[in-house]
């Protein structure tokens, strides 16, 4: 599998049916780490490099808020 980042670094598995495990379905049922909303969201991260968003929303509001 190639570890690029180009748009067709996960090809293999644009036609592959993704199943999660029944046994990993209750573990990731819930957040890992904490949740932050709105304004806290600049001092919970600080200076960190890369921050990983999930969503649409989720990275649009960090990007308006300048990261």
């Amino acid at each position: 599998m190639s570890m690029g980042s180009s748009p067709f670094a996960f090809a293999e598995f644009a036609d592959a049916t993704l199943r999660l495990p029944d046994s990993l379905r209750e573990y990731l049922r819930w957040p890992m780490g904490s949740l932050v909303h709105g304004e806290a969201i600049l001092p919970a991260i600080g200076r960190a490099s890369p921050v990983v968003t999930v969503g649409d929303f989720c990275t649009l509001d960090l990007v308006a808020r300048g990261r």
